[in-house]
């Protein structure tokens, strides 16, 4: 453990992301290609996971994992990512399930 655990903390997060990267492909694979005919692409981007719709690559989702939770962001008009309205969330279940849910149908 050196500086502090914050190398060990960042190696977690890292793996997580990859983890998390693989498996909501997966599910994008079988949500996306449903509801937008093309699919969704899940990009690694500034240690986030942002979702695109293949067909127009306008963005879907946006997830972000920190002190061992997700947030959920979804895309504003005016180009920016807005906070979801949910809680942080521990594992990716969760997301997907809120996905599923999605109250605001700002996704699909």
């Amino acid at each position: 453990m050196t500086d502090g655990g914050r190398r060990i903390h960042a190696g977690v997060a890292a793996l997580e992301l990859r983890r998390a990267r693989k498996r909501l492909g997966i599910y994008c694979q079988r949500r996306g290609w449903r509801t937008h005919g093309g699919g969704w692409d899940v990009r690694l981007c500034d240690e986030m996971l942002e979702v695109y719709t293949r067909a127009d690559g306008n963005a879907v989702f946006r997830l972000d994992f920190q002190q061992g939770c997700w947030r959920l962001y979804a895309p504003a008009a005016d180009g920016d990512w807005h906070a979801y309205p949910h809680p942080a969330l521990t594992g990716l279940d969760e997301v997907i399930d809120e996905l599923e849910r999605a109250p605001l149908h700002v996704h699909w």
